[in-house]
């Protein structure tokens, strides 16, 4: 080897270091010992045996392909090694040079044979060294005992990078298809610092990427053919060695998993689990239709590792539908944009990609059966039933039901132990996929809806604190009309009776679900009223029609009340919970029906039913209570109600008179009393309602209830001559029950002898009235009326 300068003078340090450039630079393969040529992929072996000796090397590469070299020495001596590429011209393209290592990356210019010299950099050592070249456009060879070569989808790939060495791997992909390389040390001291670069088949560089630990690189195909992945070390120097893990995700092939690594298809609802190693990907898929609902968390198991959970979901075409990391959880929820294969890419986003750990994974997705893991919960809900479960951090748990178009639908979650970190969160998804509604709250969430088709429903419970990091116990009801109600071991709810007081404990995120059957035009009040007035709940009243309808629906402080007209015949749903803040009251209540058209059934020491005939009834309205009397009229019956609130009784007394088919006939409110005084305008059953009407239904105390001596149960009103008939009418029968009408001319008769003159029913008011001749020849005439 000849110089272009000869030095002759002393000179400093910096000058003999320009002066060794200017020589390295002027090498030519003349000056140099033939080699070879190198093969994609392959890592050679070459020695630089004596001082200012040189090793040429060849390849061919064509316009635009992507050209990485790099050299190492395999002995650690004062060898530093250096490369240079020249041009199918010879013309020189870069030279480089290192300690123990360089590298030249560059694209080809043109096409044809391309040079490679090795040499020392101060042409005074020797060394071994090993060379490696990685180029798109050519078949990839590997070397006996090397790593690199095709890649598998999904598949963890290990390998150990030498000092200076390339592993050079491929896959093939189409365009559109979404690419996510990640490597990773798989040893933590050692020295490797990997890096990862991605080339496309034209040789267009895609992604280079670095951390101290780990590397990755993600894109989208650009076009079909074959990849490029260059492995590799990019320590200061490239001095750095050691083991790897290395895993391509990619959309739209099979995915293969490595044995004793996680991945691969995912079951809905089902919690899976893994271990995310520094560098590792997961990769898991599932399949679904254009439209479903896509939810995918993923969580941590251990608090103190240090994994920062990192999930992706790729649609099959490669687009991405979302990707999201915390430091302890991550989701990602979508809508699936066409039918096929979904990938999803789980792994660590701490800093460096350098976090691992154990983690969970769990997809909820609309339109398909739902399977739950061993010792979890979720699966099929029951109407008015309480489940319980528990949230882990990163997990959801994915509960059904079929509900029918028109459906009123209450989903409600709460947290069981005030001081875990559980943040509830609801969310119903109806059968095609749409979202109903999501609502968080800190204690409590609650989603209320209208089914909007006929089919599966899906519930996802889970956590929403910062980060999705909280966790604990939680209680989950669904309320819903058109089906059977079934109440849980030791909860409230359930069918209803006619102003009877029911109680019950509403705890924090709890619905209580009551029903009632109602016929079109009956009145209807429903009133519930906290029991403890130091209690947390705010109460809540909700009745719902046989239709999903809302009948309607209010919230006081302290008692709320619904009064309506049932607006068909069937069973209504009666929905009692909190409304305060956040949904996170709790307390004890008490619940009363009272409704038109069904006898009145009173609870033991309460007060109501049916009057007596007395003149005065002494009773106690409580918070949120009703007492509900009856009696029968008949038609111009005068009606005379008094109610008095007794002397240091803090409400308002508040009267509502309601007809035989449900009418409104009077209400009047105030204090200390309160008067209703008119004619009865029909034969028949009448409701009186006695509550309180104090702002926000919040009074209670003692009343006394003044009347005319009306009294319930069967009873015949006055005849009414018309011309030659008289009008006979009964009250107080029950509804379809047969009668016998019974006549004689002497009340002495024995009964066995008096004449049946009607058999009939009584109507839907409990009444009937028959017409009867009048027979001028007989001076008084008798009628009994006898139920069989």
């Amino acid at each position: 080897m000849k110089s272009i300068l000869e030095i002759t003078s002393p000179i400093n340090s910096l000058a003999a270091m320009l002066c060794s450039l200017v020589a390295a630079i002027i090498l030519t393969p003349a000056d140099a010992r033939a080699q070879g040529a190198l093969t994609n992929g392959w890592t050679y072996q070459g020695n630089i045996a004596v001082p200012g000796q040189a090793d040429t090397w060849t390849f061919n590469a064509n316009k635009g392909d992507a050209i990485v070299l790099r050299v190492g020495e395999i002995f650690n001596t004062a060898f530093s090694p250096q490369i240079q590429l020249l041009n199918p011209t010879n013309g020189s393209v870069l030279l480089t040079s290192g300690a123990s290592a360089a590298e030249i990356a560059v694209t080809a210019t043109t096409n044809g044979t391309y040079t490679v010299i090795i040499s020392d950099n101060a042409n005074t050592h020797t060394n071994a060294y090993r060379l490696t070249l990685a180029k798109t456009g050519d078949p990839v060879v590997i070397a006996p005992g090397e790593e690199g070569g095709p890649m598998t989808n999904g598949f963890m790939h290990t390998g150990t990078i030498d000092v200076g060495g390339l592993d050079v791997w491929t896959f093939t992909a189409t365009a559109g298809q979404a690419l996510v390389v990640r490597m990773g040390q798989t040893v933590a001291t050692n020295t490797l610092t990997p890096q990862v670069r991605l080339y496309a088949p034209n040789g267009a560089p895609l992604g280079n990427n670095s951390f101290a630990s780990a590397a990755e690189v993600t894109a989208t195909a650009t076009t079909n053919g074959t990849y490029l992945v260059v492995a590799s070390d990019f320590s200061s120097g490239y001095i750095g060695s050691g083991g790897y893990r290395l895993t391509l995700a990619k959309t739209g092939d099979p995915v293969v998993i490595a044995p004793g690594e996680e991945g691969g298809p995912m079951t809905n609802a089902f919690m899976h689990t893994g271990t995310i190693e520094v560098g590792g990907l997961d990769v898991w898929t599932f399949t679904a239709t254009a439209g479903q609902a896509l939810v995918v968390r993923m969580g941590q198991t251990v608090p103190t590792d240090t994994l920062t959970p990192e999930v992706r979901l790729y649609a099959p075409n490669g687009a991405s539908l979302g990707d999201n990391s915390f430091a302890s959880a991550a989701e990602v929820a979508a809508t699936a944009t066409t039918t096929g294969t979904y990938l999803v890419v789980v792994d660590d986003f701490s800093s460096g990609y350098g976090g691992s750990g154990g983690y969970r994974l769990t997809l909820a997705k609309t339109g398909d059966p739902v399977v739950i893991a061993p010792g979890e919960e979720g699966g099929p809900m029951t109407n008015g039933f309480m489940h319980t479960g528990t949230i882990e951090v990163g997990s959801l748990d994915v509960w059904t039901f079929t509900a029918t178009a028109g459906q009123a639908l209450i989903v409600r979650m709460g947290r069981t132990v005030a001081t875990n970190t559980l943040t509830p969160d609801v969310r119903v998804y109806a059968p095609n996929g749409a979202l109903l509604g999501n609502v968080s709250f800190t204690t409590a969430a609650e989603v209320a809806a209208t089914a909007t088709g006929s089919g599966t429903y899906l519930v996802v419970a889970n956590d929403f604190s910062s980060g999705y990091g909280g966790s604990g116990d939680y209680r989950l009801t669904l309320a819903k009309t058109g089906d059977p109600v079934v109440i849980a071991p030791g909860e409230e709810g359930g069918p209803m009776t006619n102003g009877f007081m029911h109680t019950g404990n509403i705890e924090v995120g709890a619905l209580d679900v009551w029903t009632f059957t109602a016929n079109t035009g009956d009145a209807l009040v429903v009133r519930m009223g906290r029991a403890v007035a130091t209690n947390t709940l705010t109460p809540d009243v909700r009745v719902y029609a046989p239709n999903g309808t809302l009948v309607g629906n209010l919230s006081y402080p302290t008692a709320a009340e619904v009064a309506a007209t049932a607006t068909g015949s069937g069973t209504y749903l009666v929905v009692a919970t909190d409304f305060s803040s956040g949904y996170g009251g709790s307390g004890g209540y008490r619940l009363t029906l009272a409704k038109t058209g069904s006898p009145v059934v009173t609870a033991a020491g309460d007060e109501g039913g049916p009057l007596t005939g007395a003149g005065i009834y002494n009773g106690a309205i409580d918070v949120g209570d009703l007492d509900v009397w009856t009696f029968t009229a008949c038609a111009g019956d005068t009606i005379s109600l008094q109610m008095q609130a007794l002397t240091g009784s803090p409400f308002t007394p508040w009267i509502r008179l309601y007809g035989r088919d449900g009418t409104l006939l009077n209400t009047i409110a105030g204090t200390p009393s309160v008067q209703v005084v008119r004619s009865a305008p029909a034969t028949g059953n009448y409701l009186l309602v006695l509550t309180d009407d104090s702002s926000a239904y919040a009074g209670s105390g003692t009343y006394q209830l003044t009347v005319n001596k009306l009294t319930d149960g069967l009873k015949e009103c006055t005849p009414i001559l018309a011309g030659t008939n008289v009008l006979l009418s009964e009250v107080g029968g029950q509804s379809g029950a047969t009668f016998v009408l019974y006549s004689a001319t002497n009340v002495t008769t024995p009964l066995a002898s008096w004449n049946p003159i009607a058999t009939n029913l009584f109507d839907g008011f409990g009444t009937f009235t028959i017409t009867n001749a009048i027979n001028t020849n007989i001076p008084q005439q008798y009628f009994i009326l006898k139920l069989p």
